[in-house]
């Protein structure tokens, strides 16, 4: 087991009654505010959950006058206090930040699933010892696993519910932190650690100073948060906590480079990780360092679960009631499901499904005495009973489903109605179509599930997705050419590719977007559609040739793309630069911001498009947009390296412009921690290595500051660039001092 030489943060006194090892008696943990640790019972006036414990207060200050203290935490060290000033931030502050770090929000997530379980179920769980036993040691790993459909999502929910009880009968400082790992969604290691920071910040006060000032550096730039800097702050704000528990669902549906990054990163950290995969996929580094516990429906909890959905249908309740005089069929109905579930939760909610669909007792007890037992077979079944239904419901799920499998994200229920009302044929939306919401989830059969948090629609399981591709009639051969085409037309609709409003912020452009149900998705998926159909999809170049003055979101602004040329450009269109390129006036086109091609496809990183605009006759590749910024300043920040590396073998490339804030390519590559990048600039002749932006910053000082410890070493080792350490900011901080406040000039100036 993970760490199991390591002790628990409170040792209890120093002379305690005997008492059995912790190993030896785990009855120490905290479940809804109950089982106190033997140490800190009888009068001890404690509690303990994995070494937290609620110790008497220490007092300070005693007798003192005139004491004013606004916010910050104070913490008793032997006899020495100290006081940590914390400004406490306002709620549309961490809002706003929370928002910038990511828009992944798997609180909402977790408050989703816990409201649609059964009360009672999966408490088994956390009364285990390898569960207690975890919940005990300093970064401790827990893997539980489970077969597809076992309940291994819910049980995770339950874990954190339980932890989250228990801090907050804590008075010491934890964390409890969720990641749900959909197979929709893609996570990387990235969206990991940020989603990570964000519910950190929204639940800790003292976390928010250590974002604030990397948001205020961000915001000025409208760049984000580099993975380097999410894991500093994540390892920051773990060593502010007392302890710190993270939960890892369905962590086997990560890519395996992922799932060893994301481990690998959060074993070096002060947390305790509870994850849950089916069994034998997540990767044997993960498993040598962890306890494994087997997860599978208990059949108490399947009961609970059948009688919970009994309880909430009367129409059903009212016929098993009719005939309760002749046999117990709720009772019936619980052994046949208990059975024939195998232990799986997905399976027996498919088939309480189907046996709640059923009209009249001998329906029920035929039905009952056919269910199908494994998860494909259950599958199955269900698909016929859509098929079987009336001909426009089952076109009705044709629809959803198609969408559902190949959206790039999932749909609320509004859009879904929206898009479902689009017609297959012509690819047009005919609003008299849209059906309720009710409507659009009965005819899948409980297939899909609605997040009542978020309004999600998605399919019940990952093994869902798997089985309505192979065994779901479809009759569209190219789906992603579907949804491009019904992208595109609703955009044409809406008159988005002609945009006269002048909303300058994304927040006005966002409302706009709003305003319509499907109008947000279709604007910024269109593109995505068209690169994954089988083909290029003919209607597309039509649609590309109206958009006169298409608008996008750009450094939080609204940028408006007034040529067809530029939009193909962004979007990353190259089927389209041959049609365009014939063009005479894409030479001059540019945005409202003065960006041109060159500098649009530097910033999105689309290495083809910007090979072959360097080939172009007469192309300017030191052009300046608005900031003044180049298409190798904004490469650099960005840092797509590939983009970087063709730009610098252009004859009269010029990698000292300065743009608006005296920011050049080498301040931006070192700002934002690229060292290949780095690398590359110091390599080039003439590089200016001295130049100092507004703030008085110098690539080396900047990097210092960042603690970017492989930059400071190139910089200062780099042939030929007479790197000048003694240059100060106005504020008198040369590269020397500014390491030093990071604990680095011995390391960087020695």
């Amino acid at each position: 087991m993970g760490a199991s030489s390591s002790k628990p943060l409170y040792q209890g006194p120093k002379n305690p009654e005997p008492h059995k090892s912790r190993s030896e008696d785990t009855s120490w943990y905290l479940s809804n505010g109950t089982n106190l640790d033997p140490r800190f019972e009888s009068g001890a006036n404690s509690t303990a959950i994995g070494g937290l414990s609620s110790q008497p207060a220490v007092n300070v200050l005693q007798n003192a006058q005139g004491i004013t203290l606004n916010g910050g935490n104070i913490l008793a060290a032997g006899r020495d206090i100290i006081i940590t000033t914390v400004q406490t931030p306002t709620a549309d502050e961490v809002k706003t930040m929370a928002k910038w770090i990511t828009l992944i929000n798997f609180r909402a997530v977790w408050m989703d699933t816990i409201a649609k379980k059964a009360p009672g179920t999966g408490t088994w769980l956390p009364r285990t010892s390898k569960f207690r036993e975890w919940g005990v040691l300093e970064r401790g790993i827990l893997c539980g696993t489970g077969l597809p459909g076992a309940g291994k999502t819910v049980l995770s929910s339950i874990v954190v519910e339980q932890l989250r009880e228990a801090c907050r009968a804590s008075s010491q400082d934890c964390a409890v932190l969720v990641v749900f790992f959909r197979y929709t969604d893609k996570i990387t290691a990235r969206d990991t650690y940020a989603a990570l920071v964000r519910q950190l910040l929204e639940d800790h006060p003292g976390v928010f100073d250590l974002v604030k000032s990397l948001y205020m550096k961000h915001d000025r730039h409208g760049t984000i948060l580099s993975k380097v800097e999410l894991i500093q702050l994540l390892r920051e704000a773990t060593n502010l906590l007392r302890r710190c528990f993270i939960t890892l669902d369905a962590f086997d549906e990560a890519p395996k480079e992922v799932q060893l990054e994301i481990f690998q990163t959060l074993c070096s950290m002060k947390v305790n990780i509870f994850a849950t995969s089916r069994p034998s996929i997540l990767p044997k580094d993960v498993l040598a360092k962890a306890q494994v516990l087997e997860i599978v429906a208990q059949r108490e909890d399947i009961e609970i679960l059948v009688r919970e959905k009994i309880k909430k249908n009367a129409e059903f309740r009212a016929l098993l009631a009719e005939h309760s005089q002749t046999a117990d069929w709720e009772a019936k109905i619980v052994s046949k499901v208990q059975e024939r579930s195998r232990g799986m939760f997905l399976v027996a909610a498919l088939q309480l499904e189907m046996l709640q669909l059923c009209l009249n007792l001998g329906e029920l007890e035929e039905t009952l005495e056919n269910l199908p037992e494994g998860v494909k077979e259950m599958y199955q079944a269900t698909v016929r009973r859509i098929q079987e239904q009336p001909r426009n419901s089952f076109l009705l799920a044709q629809s959803i489903f198609l969408w559902l499998l190949h959206s790039r994200r999932p749909l609320k229920i509004k859009e879904l109605r929206n898009a479902a009302a689009i017609s297959m044929q012509t690819c047009i939306f005919d609003e008299t179509r849209v059906v309720s919401g009710d409507r659009l989830i009965s005819v899948c059969c409980g297939l899909v599930t609605v997040d009542t948090e978020t309004h999600d629609v998605r399919l019940i399981h990952y093994t869902t997705f798997d089985a309505l591709k192979e065994i779901f009639p479809f009759d569209n051969e190219s789906p992603h050419s579907f949804i491009a085409a019904a992208c595109t037309r609703y955009l044409l609709d809406h008159n988005v590719n002609d945009y006269d409003e002048h909303h300058h912020n994304a927040q006005g452009f966002e409302s706009f977007l709003f305003k319509f149900p499907l109008l947000e998705y279709a604007h910024s998926n269109w593109a995505f559609h068209v690169c994954e159909a089988q083909s290029f999809p003919q209607d597309i170049v039509q649609f590309v040739n109206q958009c006169q003055r298409f608008p996008i979101i750009w450094y939080r602004k609204t940028g408006i793309l007034i040529h067809p040329f530029l939009v193909a450009v962004w979007y990353n269109l190259p089927q389209y630069y041959d049609f365009l390129e014939s063009d005479s006036s894409t030479d001059i086109a540019m945005t409202e911001r003065l960006d041109t091609a060159l500098t649009l496809a530097a910033y999105q990183g689309h290495v083809d498009i910007v090979r072959k605009l360097l080939t172009a006759p007469g192309v300017d590749i030191n052009v300046k947009n608005e900031d003044m910024k180049t298409a190798l300043r904004i490469a650099s920040g960005k840092g797509h390296t590939e983009i970087v590396a063709q730009l610098l073998q252009c004859k009269g490339i010029s990698p000292n412009i300065q743009d608006s804030e005296g920011g050049t390519a080498i301040l931006a590559a070192s700002t934002s921690n690229q060292t290949q990048i780095t690398r590359m600039l110091l390599q080039c002749p003439g590089i200016a290595v001295n130049v100092q932006d507004s703030a008085g910053c110098t690539a080396l000082i900047t990097a210092s500051f960042a603690g970017f410890e492989e930059i400071v070493e190139m910089v200062l080792d780099a042939d030929d660039t007479g790197v000048n350490i003694k240059l100060a900011s106005p504020n008198g901080r040369d590269a020397l001092i500014c390491a030093s406040l990071r604990g680095c000039a011995p390391v960087y100036f020695s």
